[in-house]
């Protein structure tokens, strides 16, 4: 699940001064040596659809994750076995957390065309990421946080300006405090449109296991 911990919580509030975003972004996901690859999301509401190619065997198929933010639940979904899992989702707590600093330098650029200006956050060890990042996205504050582009996921750090004023990362880069580059995401193609709700959906003809009720089941 190396692309969940990238990309992929709650809270409530949307922007209020735009129709909240729903549609598509593609992004490329770097860590290098080891991954090189392009990621597919959907947002719809307070759903979220993250697509992924993997490789199985010689062939590479596109396994998906599904999460209900509002029913707190994810499924897992692999369409070259036509299966797929119910599991309970929470959004992961940062209260508490120690909140590094979200430095916002000065530094702007242009990103598909949306205004970008670069924060860096760093940790005591010296690691920090830079983020590039927009409040042109009109994404809500649920999504955003799910969305996070390799930033901090979760609820409780709602207060800090980076995500109350709605900015959403499109290049984020993470580095070692010798400044290798540990992994990168950039945000490859926006589009806004709405979406159907069948891509929300298990498939009529899948086999679905539960595991969010108190034990495992399947119809």
């Amino acid at each position: 699940r190396l692309f969940l911990s990238f990309s992929i919580v709650a809270g409530s509030a949307s922007l209020g001064h735009a129709e909240v975003f729903e549609g598509t972004m593609e992004s490329q996901i770097i860590v290098p040596s080891q991954v090189n690859l392009r990621a597919k999301t959907f947002l719809k509401g307070h759903m979220v659809r993250s697509e992924i190619p993997m490789q199985v065997f010689n062939s590479t198929t596109t396994a998906y994750i599904i999460t209900d933010i509002d029913k707190h639940q994810q499924i897992n979904i692999w369409p070259d076995r036509k299966l797929a899992v119910v599991e309970p989702w929470r959004p992961k707590s940062l209260k508490g957390m120690p909140i590094p600093d979200f430095v916002k330098t000065g530094n702007k650029d242009t990103i598909l065309g949306y205004p970008v200006e670069q924060f860096v956050i760093r940790a005591p060890d010296g690691q920090l990421m830079e983020a590039w990042a927009t409040t042109q996205l009109d994404i809500a504050l649920p999504m955003r946080q799910m969305y996070s582009m390799g930033l901090p996921q979760g609820e409780g750090w709602e207060d800090i300006e980076y995500f109350k004023k709605g900015y959403v990362s499109l290049r984020t880069v993470h580095k070692a405090a010798n400044g290798t580059v540990k992994f990168q995401i950039e945000v490859k193609k926006v589009e806004r449109k709405a979406l159907a709700s069948d891509l929300f959906t298990v498939p009529p003809d899948y086999q679905r296991t539960d595991q969010s009720s108190s034990g495992p089941g399947s119809r």
